[in-house]
């Protein structure tokens, strides 16, 4: 079912889906060339869990940032030349149902525990996406054919307002009036709280080497590849006093909570 988000006063209302879990299989069959492997497929144990049924906007991000809780995110203004600041939404007139954007991952933590959550796994985040449906091959958050339709992808804008995109749940459209998630393809890669492991086939012996790092997911409006868009696609980015060339427009995040 859906939840109504926080009750405590000051703090932004973020509606949640809660999510039965189950056991499922992570990751594709499908050959690829990025670097975090989709390979090999396995089998993973999903306890139930809640997950913001949206990202995070700069109007809810900036009730954090006034309450002296969570840093402010890079802005345009900060960009001095720097490419990956010059769609930073936070400053911008207008964009407050927008995806924050430009946040690292130690803000997206700070503001998912401002909220009483925590930012979702990426086991998490692909059992939101697929559900219990088996991703062998191609496969989007509403099922197996590509429609930009369905996700803030490759826009004039690069990025959309929240929950203006198709909605679903577990591998298929919903109705906007039932539980479901947007935009877990595109609008912003989303940060997990995963470093990125490499996936064995019986999904355990993570090989993990690389601590300073942590899984995203989702793809982005400023993507211009459709296969980027999978729920299955994995990359990761770096945590802590990223300098300044490395600051990400792509970057925004949601929260998820253990019940």
């Amino acid at each position: 079912m859906c939840g109504t988000g926080s009750f405590l006063v000051g703090l932004p209302v973020l509606p949640e889906v809660d999510v039965a879990g189950g056991c499922f299989t992570i990751g594709s069959a499908s050959s690829d060339t990025y670097p975090l492997k989709m390979t090999p497929t396995h089998t993973r144990m999903v306890p139930r869990y809640f997950m913001d049924e949206r990202e995070v906007t700069v109007a809810a991000y900036r009730a954090c940032v006034t309450a002296g809780k969570c840093p402010k995110p890079h802005t345009q203004t900060d960009s001095q030349g720097q490419t990956e600041c010059d769609k930073c939404n936070y400053d911008v007139p207008g964009y407050d149902n927008h995806p924050v954007n430009c946040v690292e991952y130690e803000y997206a933590k700070a503001f998912c525990n401002f909220m009483g959550r925590r930012l979702p796994t990426e086991t998490e985040w692909e059992f939101a996406a697929n559900g219990l449906t088996v991703s062998t091959d191609v496969k989007y958050p509403w099922g197996n054919v590509w429609d930009p339709a369905k996700a803030c992808f490759n826009t004039p804008t690069t990025t959309c307002p929240v929950a203006s995109k198709g909605k679903t749940l577990g591998g298929s459209d919903v109705n906007p009036g039932v539980p479901g998630f947007y935009d877990l393809s595109g609008n912003v890669w989303e940060w997990t709280d995963s470093e990125p492991c490499v996936y064995q086939s019986n999904g355990s012996g993570l090989t993990c080497n690389l601590p300073g790092e942590r899984v995203v997911r989702g793809g982005s409006g400023f993507d211009t590849d459709p296969l980027i868009m999978r729920s299955t696609v994995r990359f990761s980015n770096r945590t802590g006093n990223v300098p300044k060339a490395g600051w990400n427009r792509n970057l925004g995040f949601r929260c998820a909570r253990t019940p």
